[in-house]
């Protein structure tokens, strides 16, 4: 019994530097990919295009610097007509408008509070079913869908 004391003792006193540290690692680094599925819409700070204008966000040009992502037609809200969706940046917000292909209407389907670039080579894909996805390379694909008419985004960091 005094035997299972002590070495509970000492296992207690035995310094971290002793101990064998185990990580374990996938391709993506030493955490497992997460993905969390929730609203598009997740800005605390209201939208106000008259003080904070839109701009074009996203990429950087080889020799040219920085400019916007090219503008991605796909049929977003499931409706038969294609929209035209676009990566865009104010002083506040970083989100992707769509412009639908039925009204011509205009409105937020990805809505972020953002003081700083979304960096460099950042860009919109296309995916089956009228899926969005927002590639940030070599950290975060962010996948946008159209869930009922309410817009959904499915992060997934690694």
């Amino acid at each position: 019994m005094h035997m299972l004391i002590a070495l509970a003792a000492l296992s207690l006193t035995t310094s971290s530097q002793d101990r064998p540290v185990e990580i374990m690692t996938t391709e993506g680094g030493p955490e497992e990919d997460t993905m969390q599925t929730e609203p598009a819409l997740r800005s605390r700070v209201a939208v106000d295009v008259a003080r904070s204008p839109w701009r074009g966000a996203g990429t950087m040009a080889p020799g040219k610097g920085r400019r916007p992502t090219p503008s991605l037609r796909t049929d977003y809200d499931g409706d038969g007509v294609p929209d035209m969706l676009r990566l865009v940046q104010s002083r506040v917000h970083a989100g992707v408008l769509m412009t639908s292909g039925r009204t011509g209407a205009t409105r937020p389907i990805w809505l972020i509070d953002s003081r700083g670039p979304l960096g460099a080579d950042v860009h919109l894909a296309r995916e089956k079913g009228g899926h969005v996805t927002i590639v940030f390379p070599e950290s975060t694909v962010i996948y946008l869908y159209d869930d009922h008419g309410v817009p959904m985004a499915t992060y997934q960091n690694g």
